[in-house]
């Protein structure tokens, strides 16, 4: 079977100026993403391997019992890229010409955080609006499970009863 074409996906930022995005339509801020990926920034820097913290493009979607076109998202997924911060070796003899370490601006690395939580990608809006896609997604889907020996005949059938319409009856 012939993998669909799932990466040619790319998730779009909202534009600042739209009047969805003035007006508060826009509801990408989740609470709880910017204080995770905060916590997590301030874990990485100050444990003994210290890393830089970016938040990568992310995503929220709804789970069982939250599946409706009119609920908000309750499931994050965030992905976060590290970066190792190098340790410098002190050479107390002066053998050695030290360079200082590199500056690190936590307030950067939170500012890009933010920037990167203000609109998260709605996956059930994008998978409704993109058939080709959720096709793709049930096939991979039914590709995992029979390889985990579960039968899968009815799979399809119950993929598209539980998909989340927006703007159309379902």
């Amino acid at each position: 079977m012939a993998r669909p074409p799932l990466a040619k996906w790319q998730m779009s930022r909202p534009d600042p100026d739209s009047p969805d995005w003035q007006n508060g339509k826009c509801q990408g801020l989740t609470p709880c993403a910017p204080g995770f990926a905060k916590w997590f920034l301030l874990l990485m820097l100050k444990g003994p391997s210290k890393w830089t913290v970016s938040l990568l493009d992310s995503c929220r979607y709804r789970v069982e019992g939250n599946q409706t076109a009119t609920s908000y998202p309750n499931m994050l997924s965030l992905a976060f890229s590290l970066t190792p911060i190098p340790v410098r070796l002190m050479d107390d003899t002066g053998l050695t010409q030290e360079n200082p370490p590199p500056a690190i601006n936590e307030t950067e690395l939170a500012l890009g955080i933010l920037r990167q939580v203000e609109c998260l990608q709605d996956l059930d809006q994008v998978v409704d609006g993109d058939q080709g896609l959720f096709e793709g997604l049930v096939q991979e889907s039914t590709a995992l499970l029979k390889a985990a020996r579960y039968s899968v005949e009815s799979y399809p059938g119950w993929a598209e009863e539980k998909r989340i319409r927006f703007g159309r009856a379902s």
